[in-house]
């Protein structure tokens, strides 16, 4: 069954080597109550229900102090419901720490497929459907433009941050990571290619960046995020509206 889930690397062999966090988290207090107390803040991206089992807490704690490895092994121990903060720890760890790029792809690979089965004994989750879409998306940066779509990355990408959107279109990172998705296609293939065969365009682009900040307004991150959009899509025509982006995100905590 779901809980039983086979696991191709143990969570030991997976996060061997795995080097420390070096971003200090010094000040976030998250013992005890407080991970509940702070957790819509800490959620208003992904909008993670809290979770009752408090093991799948423990590895949402790490995950959130930087302490992926930890956060791998206590969530794959926890079974299906810790599935999510695993891979969001791997991915974290991925995208941001291991340097080389051979285990890099690994991870990514592995939460791809820890996705693929979840999805194959029907636990399917709005945040199981980011990851993977999230996941994939770091896979297919470790391929040229011409494997990434012929490999069908580039639509896979889409369907799973849409099918998370389908299940609440609040999920701002999920409006993130579409709105990148349109800038990296119509990059790649060109707007014309990119319109035809994978509906992808700028204004789409521009729509799913605005909803992010519409709905996590108090963070940077969707405003640096728009800026770095708009960069790739207008270089220098989007200036003075980079900049304005950028302003408004050194302005948030």
């Amino acid at each position: 069954n779901w809980q039983r889930m086979p696991v191709r690397l143990p969570a030991e062999d997976l996060i061997r080597d795995w080097q420390p966090c070096t971003i200090d988290i010094g000040g976030v207090a998250l013992c005890g109550a407080n991970l509940r107390q702070t957790w819509a803040q800490l959620h208003v991206g992904d909008l993670e229900s809290y979770p009752r089992n408090p093991s799948v807490q423990d590895a949402w704690r790490c995950y959130h102090r930087g302490e992926f490895a930890r956060a791998v092994v206590i969530g794959r121990a926890a079974g299906a419901d810790g599935l999510v903060p695993a891979a969001f720890a791997a991915t974290a760890y991925a995208g941001y720490l291991e340097q080389d790029e051979s285990r890099k792809r690994g991870l990514f690979r592995q939460v791809m497929e820890w996705c693929e089965q979840a999805q194959t004994y029907d636990r399917c989750t709005p945040n199981l459907l980011y990851i993977h879409a999230v996941a994939m998306d770091g896979y297919s940066q470790s391929l040229s433009a011409i494997e990434t779509l012929a490999q069908g990355y580039g639509l896979r990408i889409r369907q799973q941050a849409e099918r998370c959107l389908a299940f609440n279109d609040c999920h701002a990172d999920a409006h993130l990571l579409l709105a990148r998705w349109h800038v990296q296609i119509c990059a790649h293939a060109g707007q014309l290619v990119a319109a035809i065969l994978y509906r992808a365009n700028r204004e789409a682009a521009i729509a799913h960046y605005e909803r992010a900040i519409e709905l996590d307004s108090d963070s940077p991150i969707p405003y640096m995020a728009y800026a770095a959009g708009l960069e790739a899509m207008f270089a220098d025509n989007g200036i003075e509206q980079l900049i304005a982006l950028i302003t408004c995100a050194l302005g948030k905590p």
